[in-house]
């Protein structure tokens, strides 16, 4: 139909869409007591508003994004020009740094201390992160006063009512140390994950002496405030 449309009385539609053929069109569709927003040339909606079967005077409120979109090509960033106001539970995930530092005039794999310079041939007390939640090793850069070169950095990991951290590790990765005072970065996998209450450590393993050593890790926390 082409033209104006006007009415007195009630209305019934169960999908207002742009003119075209194409069901992925930008079309505003009532569905299961959803009010869903489509954008153009999609399938999947970006937005909806409604009551999925809980009682209760709240909606809820579902909008689409794009992790790490922020100043990329890549749309999907969600802008609040406003206050936020949040009566429940927030979802986040945070970035933790934390740092270590050690001496080695040898090859042998050291695990590094947490809060204590130094490290340790095999893991002890002194070799423990309590998580506080949830979460994965991003990533650890390090930095040696000589060329370590081929060195395997591993994350280990041991359960919640462990003595100690397990010896073999979830994830280890690879870098070559080809120069002194220089960074280089080992980037884990989703592998390197761990719970609440797990405890949690980075080994360093060189090829050739690395004397002295530190590293930065990368954390993410998955908390819910």
């Amino acid at each position: 139909m082409d033209g104006d449309i006007k009415a007195r009385g009630d209305l019934y539609a169960d999908k207002i869409r742009r003119s075209s053929d194409s069901d992925t069109t930008t079309k505003i569709l009532l569905n299961d007591e959803l009010l869903k927003f489509y954008a153009a040339d999609s399938t999947n909606n970006i937005l909806a508003i409604g009551n999925t079967g809980t009682e209760g005077l709240d909606n809820n409120f579902w909008a689409s994004g794009s992790i790490g979109s922020r100043g990329s090509s890549s749309a999907g960033t969600a802008i609040f020009g406003g206050d936020v106001v949040i009566s429940g539970s927030l979802y986040t995930k945070q970035r933790h740094v934390n740092t270590a530092k050690f001496s080695s005039t040898d090859t042998s794999q050291r695990y590094v201390r947490w809060d204590a310079a130094g490290s340790n041939g095999s893991p002890g007390v002194n070799n423990k992160f309590i998580a506080p939640a949830s979460g994965r090793l991003i990533s650890v850069m390090i930095r040696c006063t000589s060329a370590a070169n081929g060195t395997n950095i591993a994350f280990h990991r041991a359960g919640d009512g462990d003595a100690n951290i397990n010896t073999t590790a979830v994830e280890t990765i690879g870098v070559d140390i080809a120069s002194n005072h220089t960074v280089y970065q080992a980037a884990f996998s989703s592998t390197s994950d761990f719970g609440p209450g797990d405890i949690l450590c980075i080994s360093i393993n060189p090829s050739s002496q690395p004397n002295d050593v530190n590293i930065t890790c990368i954390w993410e926390f998955n908390f819910i405030a």
